[in-house]
């Protein structure tokens, strides 16, 4: 591998591959015979395949670049049971809460989880005196709010009373009335 000639050659399924030309990896006395030249054209194609599959193997290593099978495995190993039709990204970022999953959790670690994956688009007021805190989030799916509630199990602590909300800004050209609510309470009486 070590000096050997690779050029990009393209995108495929959503990755970059690379192009191996053996025939410049022999030493330039030997690159004039034809029957080498042939000998190695031959081959490029079952090294193409391999550098390629090779390449995709590197890129599902990673929960920031896995595609689809990578990001099974990552799911398998933490747990995750996607749910049908949900996206990639969706299941990246759950992929990424669960790994990044480590103690002691502090409020500072909770906001900075939240930044990242609402991309700064959260309120939170907290009365630590009463232990409440409400977060408010602008224009997140649905699949946050299965992510909100690992939050609240495991990050949030069982004492603190937590409110969420989800503000989703819509333009409508005629009168529409929408409405909606999610109510969700548990009471421990000790």
């Amino acid at each position: 591998m070590y000096g050997s000639r690779v050029f990009l050659a393209g995108e495929k399924k959503g990755y970059k591959y690379m192009k191996v030309d053996l025939i410049n990896r022999l030493p330039s006395f030997m690159q004039q015979y034809d029957e080498l030249v042939k000998l190695t054209d031959s081959q490029n194609p079952e090294f193409d395949k391999s550098w390629n599959a090779e390449a995709l193997v590197r890129k599902n290593l990673f929960i920031y670049t896995a595609e689809n099978e990578g990001l099974k495995r990552f799911e398998c190993m933490m747990g995750i049971i996607p749910k049908p039709g949900e996206s990639i990204e969706s299941r990246r970022n759950q992929v990424l809460m669960r790994w990044n999953n480590n103690q002691p959790f502090t409020f500072r670690f909770l906001v900075s989880l939240l930044e990242a994956m609402t991309d700064g688009k959260f309120e939170i007021y907290t009365n630590f005196d009463k232990y409440e805190m409400e977060i408010i989030v602008h224009g997140m799916g649905h699949e946050f709010f299965a992510e909100l509630e690992f939050i609240r199990q495991t990050i949030i602590p069982a004492n603190i009373y937590l409110r969420s909300r989800n503000y989703i800004e819509h333009s409508f050209q005629n009168n529409l009335a929408v409405g909606s609510a999610l109510v969700r309470v548990i009471e421990i009486n000790i």
